[in-house]
């Protein structure tokens, strides 16, 4: 039913912070419940959704640096601890992956599909191996396209001044891109966003001013070692192995930017570093005026979030409409008067108490057919998508779409490709 939302990438961070947290903890106390504690944030990161892989290198990078300093910062300890720690990471780490990875369907697709990663229309998002240096031209203009993406005022409304503020921004980077005679726009599925709005959604947006202007250049400044911190280098480090990892593992989509979530759990300390590692008081006036830019659009993203602004306002002859303005479904299907028309049909004649058999095609949006009280049944019938199969005894209503049911003249025509049949009423007629 589309339960699992985007929103997943929101815990994947939280659980990926959890393990580099403890990971670095371990360095001040060699204490074995820290490597216990980041075995199953690891785990449970990758039990909640599979692209955690990309955040894997990056991982890969903090748990050899701490442990090198573990062992610096420790030095009086004896070779045999050393190697029962090393020991006691790899045993819960094994345990990790047994308790919340396989169980959460990496082992099911592996018995049905043959890969941990389910059928191949899934992993069609990854990168195919091409040879030829194929891959490296494809991610290297993925990485393009992510650094673009990045120089956006993503947070401020996209009004007139801001679009053209943030035209002026990608000028010059993209004219260079241009100059060089790359296409970031030819060979990927979606196409490319040359003049991309600046947008407040965790979906695609990418970090705004604070991006471009302040955690990017920290984190090179500080992989270069041109501002010292220990800490500080390898965590800026594992954010650009990040970058390189989903630059050149995945296909590029416009709408990975909730994948960055995770990546700003190593370069956002990153930047903490670098400023208590510099004193110049013109940086330091810099930084104030981002930060406060920062948190302008921070409020910005609040006021005026995608598809759902907070108050209604005309600029030059264009009405921006309040999501308070609206009803219970104009507020979920706004931007999209005809899911709305369709939603709103079915809300009307299909009783709040019902039961309802859905078969509606993949990514259907289907959380407003439960009503205001949530107080309809929903029963997912995507397997009814052959005609002999009849739904459920219990269903009083069919929701279907063209793309699973050949509609007839009892069925309701709601908008878009569906329909309603009233299950009840057509059984009574057949009787």
């Amino acid at each position: 039913m589309e339960s699992t939302a985007v929103k997943n990438d929101l815990l994947v961070a939280a659980y990926v912070a959890i393990a580099v947290y403890f990971c670095m903890a371990f360095v001040d106390r060699l204490e074995i419940k820290y490597l216990a504690l980041f075995s199953a944030g690891v785990g449970l990161a990758l039990g909640t959704k599979a692209t955690t892989i990309i955040a894997l290198p990056s991982l890969f990078i903090v748990v050899i640096y701490c442990l090198i300093a573990a062992m610096a910062r420790h030095s009086h300890a004896n070779a045999g601890r050393i190697t029962r720690n090393l020991v006691t990471l790899v045993v819960f780490s094994c345990l990790s992956v047994c308790l919340f990875v396989l169980p959460s369907g990496y082992w099911q697709n592996m018995r049905i599909f043959g890969h941990p990663f389910g059928p191949p229309e899934v992993r069609e998002h990854l990168l195919p191996s091409q040879g030829g240096g194929q891959n490296v031209i494809e991610g290297t203009k993925n990485l393009l396209r992510y650094g673009m993406d990045f120089v956006s005022l993503d947070g401020m409304p996209a009004v007139g001044p801001i679009l053209d503020l943030q035209r002026m921004i990608r000028l010059l980077p993209l004219k260079a891109i241009r100059g060089l005679g790359i296409d970031l726009d030819s060979g990927i599925q979606f196409g490319y966003f040359y003049d991309r709005y600046p947008a407040a959604n965790e979906e695609v947006s990418y970090w705004g001013i604070l991006g471009f202007g302040l955690i990017w250049p920290a984190v090179l400044v500080l992989s270069l070692g041109v501002v010292r911190s220990s800490y500080g280098r390898v965590l800026g480090l594992a954010a650009i192995v990040f970058l390189l990892s989903q630059s050149f593992v995945v296909h590029y989509q416009a709408w990975q930017g909730r994948y960055f979530i995770t990546a700003a759990v190593f370069a956002v300390p990153a930047v903490g570093c670098f400023i208590t590692g510099t004193t110049s008081r013109l940086f330091k006036y810099y930084v104030t005026i981002i930060v406060v830019l920062g948190c302008i659009s921070a409020m910005g993203s609040v006021f005026f979030r995608h598809n759902a602004w907070l108050f209604s306002f005309n600029y030059k002859d264009k009405a921006y409409v309040s999501i308070f303005s609206l009803d219970r479904i104009g507020q979920m299907t706004q931007g999209s008067a005809g899911l709305y028309a369709a939603l709103k049909k079915f809300d009307d004649i299909v009783p709040k108490n019902a039961v309802v058999c859905v078969c509606m095609p993949d990514l259907c949006f289907e959380y407003p057919l439960f009503g205001e009280k949530q107080t309809r049944s929903i029963i997912p019938g995507n397997f009814l998508a052959r005609e002999s199969v009849s739904p459920p005894q219990t269903a009083q209503f069919l929701l279907f779409s063209t793309a699973c049911y050949t509609p007839g003249d009892y069925d309701i025509h709601l908008g878009l490709n569906w329909y309603l049949r009233d299950l009840d009423t057509l059984s009574q007629f057949n009787k």
